[in-house]
């Protein structure tokens, strides 16, 4: 599932996207978000962050690329090793059709500062 994604290698091969930078582990799941409504009300998904390597990670922005879609991140965090933190996104439309964006996780991870996720909504 992860093929498409060059930032979101399948590293241990357990079928959650992998960031490595050789010390540094992160998984994220799912590798994509999928949003399916048939009004205009939101709907919420998450990607799971998990951090499974020695050192921590902090996560210093979330942002979505299209105004269909809003992500939600108050402050910098900073994930321990072995903790993990749920990164909010949400899909509205008035419009009925098919949209598609990412969102966009930023981290101190020296060669994987910015991590793509693939985002879809369908509003029916």
């Amino acid at each position: 599932p992860l093929s498409g994604n060059a930032d979101q290698r399948d590293g241990d091969l357990d079928g959650t996207g992998d960031v490595c930078d050789g010390s540094t582990l992160i998984t994220l799941a799912p590798a994509n978000l999928s949003f399916r409504t048939s009004s205009s009300t939101s709907q919420y998904l998450y990607v799971l962050f998990r951090n499974v390597s020695p050192q921590a990670v902090r996560i210093t922005s979330l942002t979505s690329s299209d105004s269909h879609f809003r992500a939600y991140f108050g402050t910098t965090r900073t994930i321990q090793p072995g903790g993990l933190s749920y990164l909010w996104a949400s899909f509205s439309s008035a419009t009925v059709g098919n949209f598609s964006g990412h969102l966009t996780i930023r981290t101190d991870v020296p060669g994987r500062e910015t991590i793509v996720v693939p985002m879809t909504g369908k509003r029916s």
